[in-house]
């Protein structure tokens, strides 16, 4: 039987084509990885900054009650070096840089970058905190015995001393109070875009006609937060802070609502 002259043109026409459509399929499937890697390590940054944040907010108002110190102590004698070691967990955008691939600034990037300031300013912070408790430490060492008068204690550190170490314990303890929520915002509403970007993915469509699951499958794709933290990090299972800072935590948010409702209006 004579062979069709078509033979020779479909044949090599349609081997070419259904190689290049599996070369694109592979390309896609190992692009598709590629950004679920790079969206969990974003998240994981995220997640490591919040752990860090639990841990100073944990060591911090286990120091404001120390044994030794009465409930009416001035605040500037709740503080006290800090030797926590920090990650080195520095946000990558270029990790995520594929959000901005169909132009525009995803909102979640304000919220990312709002966790980046708070993290840096908490670190920034801390480091200050150590210094100055440091350097009031060496002070009242070198004059000698001074018992256990804070007065004593106070005279030799002067007020300026005071005053700085009195701002350090306000600024830790408004941190401690209300930045829990800047990277719980941050970690949600990334998550929130890179869930949305992947649901428009022309692998995880198919997948999803294939799997028939479509939330569940990218719920299990991406990490996520527990509701609440490891038994003895969260905020309801802290000490109370002492009634004096927290009179004056109490006063900032008042004054901080207050300037929002005035400025909303």
């Amino acid at each position: 039987m004579a062979t069709s002259p078509w033979t020779y043109v479909i044949g090599p026409f349609f081997g070419t084509l259904l190689a290049f459509a599996l070369a694109r399929m592979y390309d896609a499937n190992r692009h598709f990885y590629e950004r679920i890697t790079a969206a969990n390590l974003a998240l994981l940054t995220l997640k490591n900054q919040y752990n860090d944040f639990a841990l100073f907010r944990l060591s911090f108002a286990e120091d404001c009650k120390r044994i030794g110190l009465s409930g009416q102590a001035p605040i500037w004698a709740l503080v006290r070096p800090n030797f926590m070691r920090y990650g080195d967990y520095e946000f990558d955008y270029k990790e995520v840089a594929f959000l901005f691939e169909h132009g525009g600034r995803p909102p979640a990037f304000d919220d990312v970058e709002h966790a980046q300031m708070a993290h840096h300013d908490l670190i920034k912070m801390d480091a200050h905190r150590t210094a100055t408790a440091r350097e009031t430490q060496r002070m009242v060492a070198k004059e000698g015995k001074v018992g256990d008068s804070l007065d004593v204690a106070e005279g030799i550190i002067g007020k300026a001393l005071v005053a700085e170490l009195d701002m350090l314990a306000a600024g830790l303890a408004w941190r401690a109070t209300v930045n829990e929520q800047v990277y719980l915002d941050a970690f949600n509403s990334l998550r929130s875009a890179l869930r949305e970007h992947i649901m428009q993915t022309w692998r995880y469509r198919v997948g999803y006609l294939w799997r028939m699951r479509h939330d569940a499958t990218v719920e299990d794709m991406l990490l996520q937060l527990r509701p609440r933290l490891q038994p003895g990090y969260n905020a309801d299972e802290l000490p109370a802070f002492p009634e004096k800072l927290q009179a004056t935590v109490d006063k900032t948010l008042t004054e901080r609502r207050a300037h929002k409702a005035r400025t909303n209006n």
